[in-house]
C-alpha cells in the first residue's frame, strides 16, 4: 500500500478569491532599484496573468521573497495554536495576506502586527472552523487509518478551504472498509473520488494461460513519475519490459489487462481498446519497488516471477516525447539558418536553433527551448517550458583545463563516483573541433545523461584557453538532443557579429 501524505504549507501562493468590505491600499514600490533579467521576467510574467503595472508587480514580488510573512505565520502557529487556522496570499481580486482565526482574530493579529508595520495595510482577518493544529491532528489520525484497512489514498491540509481532503480512487471500497473497520473520519476532513473504477471489465477478453501479469486491486491515488522505456515481453511465462539495462516485472493498474487475440498478446485499458502489444516498445511512467505486497494485488506473485519490480504509473502513447515543447528543431548537424549570437566580454560568437532562447546568466550562458530561464522564480504555464538547457561557461575568471579533455574531466569532477561513461570524450564526426563525453547517472529515480563538451578557444591571445557547455537531459531524450548540443558547441567562432 501506498500512502501519500502532502502538509500543504499555509503560506499559500496560488490565487483565489475573497470578500471584503474594506478596499485595500495599493502595494507600490517608493523606488525601483535596477533589477536583472530574471526579476523583471518575473514581474512581466506576473503583470500578464493578473493584469496589473509593472511596478505592481515588482513591490508584490519583493513582498513575497521577504521574511516577514514567513515569520508572522511561524509566530502565529506556535504562540496561538488555540485559534489560529492559517494564512495565505490572495492574489485576486486584491492583493491580500489572509490570515484565519477559529476566534478574536483582530485581536490576536493586533498583537503581532503594528499599525506603522507595512503589511498592516495588507493583512485581512477571516474567521475559520477549525485550527490549524486541529487539522494536522485530523490528518495524522487520518494517516493511521490509512495503515489499518490497507487501501491507497493521499491526504492533504487545504489551508484556504479549512479542511482535510482525503482522495481515494474507490470511493465505495473505502467506505466499506472503514465501516468493517469500526472506523470513523474526523468532520474535518472531506473524501473526494478521483477516479471512477468500471463496474465489468472489457468484454471479450480472452485468457491467456501461462503468461502472470501483476494486477493491483485498486488504481493507485498518486503516480509516481520516473519513466522506463523498454520492450514489452515475457520472460518465463511473466509479463516484463525489458529496458537497455534491466527486466523489470510490472504491477499494472487494475484498469489494464491481458488478452489474447488470436496469436497476439495484448493489453487493455478499462474501455477495452488495446493499448500496448508483446513486442511492442513502450514508455511506462511510475516507479521501480525492491518488494510487492501480495496483499495489493488480485493474485499473489509466483517465485518465477521475480524482481526487480515496476508499479506503473501512467501508459504514454507511442511517440510521447515527455515534457519537451512542440516545433523544436529537428536534430542536425547542419547550423544553417541558425541565429548567431556574441557570447558576451569572450569576442566569440555561437549560434543556437532558430526558436530557442538565450539567456544570459553572467559569465554563464543558457541556449534551450524554455522561454524562461531555470533561475527564474515565477513559472509560466502558458510559455515554452520542459526542454533541456545547453549551459555556456565562459567566466573568464574561472579555472578551466588547459585542454578540452582536460575540462571535461574538471566538469566530471564535481558530479563523483556517481557518473557512469556512455560515451567517452571524442570528437563528433561533423565537429572534430570539439570533443563530447556522455555520462549516465540517477536522480530522484530516473536515468539522466550529462553531456559535457569542449572546444579549443578559437579567439587570438583570450585569457580562457579552452570554452565549455554541459547539459542534462533524461536518457530518453538524449538522441534528440545530443546532435543539438554538438551543433551548438562546434559553432562557436571568434570576431563580432556584424552591425545591422
Amino acid at each position: 500500500m501506498k500512502i501519500l501524505t502532502t502538509l500543504l504549507i499555509a503560506l499559500l501562493l496560488t490565487a483565489c478569491t475573497g470578500t471584503s468590505s474594506n478596499e485595500p491600499q495599493a502595494v507600490t514600490a517608493d523606488s525601483t532599484p535596477p533589477m536583472d533579467e530574471a526579476i523583471l521576467h518575473d514581474a512581466q510574467s506576473y503583470v500578464d496573468e493578473m493584469g496589473i503595472t509593472l511596478d505592481e508587480a515588482l513591490a508584490r514580488l519583493e513582498i513575497q521573497s521577504d521574511d516577514a510573512i514567513g515569520t508572522l505565520q511561524t509566530q502565529l502557529q506556535q504562540s496561538e495554536p488555540g485559534t489560529f487556522a492559517g494564512l495565505w496570499l490572495q492574489h485576486q481580486p486584491q492583493f491580500r495576506v489572509v490570515v484565519a482565526f477559529t476566534g478574536n482574530g483582530q485581536e490576536t493579529i493586533a498583537k503581532y502586527v503594528s499599525p506603522d508595520n507595512p503589511l498592516s495595510t495588507l493583512i485581512e482577518v477571516r474567521p475559520a472552523q477549525y485550527t490549524y493544529a486541529q487539522l494536522q491532528a485530523d490528518q495524522e489520525e487520518v494517516v493511521r487509518y490509512l495503515e489499518t484497512i490497507g487501501l491507497p489514498a493521499s491526504v492533504s491540509i487545504m489551508v484556504m478551504e479549512n479542511r482535510v481532503v482525503l482522495d481515494v480512487s474507490d470511493q465505495a471500497a473505502f467506505a466499506a472498509a472503514l465501516a468493517e473497520a469500526g472506523l470513523s473520519l474526523p468532520d474535518s476532513v472531506v473524501v473526494n473520488a478521483v477516479y471512477a473504477p468500471p463496474d465489468d471489465p472489457p468484454p471479450d477478453i480472452t485468457p491467456v494461460p501461462g503468461v502472470f501479469m501483476p494486477q493491483l486491486k485498486q488504481r493507485d491515488v498518486v503516480f509516481m513519475e520516473a519513466l522506463i522505456v523498454g520492450k514489452l515481453v515475457v520472460e518465463d511465462g511473466c509479463l516484463r519490459v525489458r529496458s537497455e539495462n534491466d527486466s523489470h516485472l510490472v504491477i499494472w493498474q487494475a484498469d489494464y489487462f491481458l488478452t489474447g487475440n488470436h496469436n497476439t498478446l495484448e493489453i487493455l485499458d478499462e474501455t477495452g481498446a488495446a493499448v500496448a502489444r508483446i513486442g511492442d516498445m513502450i514508455y511506462l511512467g511510475g516507479g521501480e519497488q525492491n518488494a510487492v505486497d501480495d496483499n495489493d494485488l488480485r493474485k499473489p506473485v509466483p517465485e518465477t516471477c521475480d524482481g526487480p519490480y515496476w508499479r506503473m504509473g501512467e501508459l504514454l502513447p507511442d511517440a510521447y516525447i515527455p515534457h519537451i515543447v512542440a516545433d523544436l528543431p529537428v536534430a542536425t548537424s547542419s547550423t544553417d539558418g541558425w541565429p548567431r549570437v556574441a557570447i558576451p566580454e569572450t569576442g566569440l560568437t555561437i549560434t543556437y536553433p532558430d526558436g530557442w532562447f538565450v539567456h544570459d546568466a553572467s559569465k554563464a550562458m543558457q541556449i534551450t527551448p524554455n522561454a524562461q530561464p531555470t533561475w527564474s522564480s515565477f513559472f509560466d504555464p502558458d510559455e515554452l517550458h520542459g526542454g533541456p538547457t545547453f549551459d555556456l561557461l565562459y567566466n573568464l575568471n574561472r579555472q578551466v583545463g588547459s585542454t578540452p579533455a582536460a575540462e571535461i574531466e574538471n566538469i566530471i569532477g564535481y558530479y563523483g563516483s556517481e557518473l557512469e561513461p556512455l560515451r567517452p570524450p571524442e570528437s563528433p564526426a561533423n565537429h572534430p573541433e570539439a570533443i563530447v563525453g556522455v555520462y549516465r547517472f540517477t536522480n530522484d529515480e530516473e536515468q539522466m545523461a550529462l553531456l559535457v563538451g569542449a572546444v579549443p578557444n578559437p579567439a587570438a591571445d583570450a585569457p580562457q584557453s579552452v570554452i565549455a557547455m554541459s547539459s542534462v537531459v533524461e536518457i530518453r531524450d538524449r538522441p534528440q538532443f545530443q546532435p543539438l548540443f554538438e551543433a551548438v558547441l562546434g559553432s562557436i567562432q571568434a570576431g563580432s557579429l556584424p552591425s545591422s
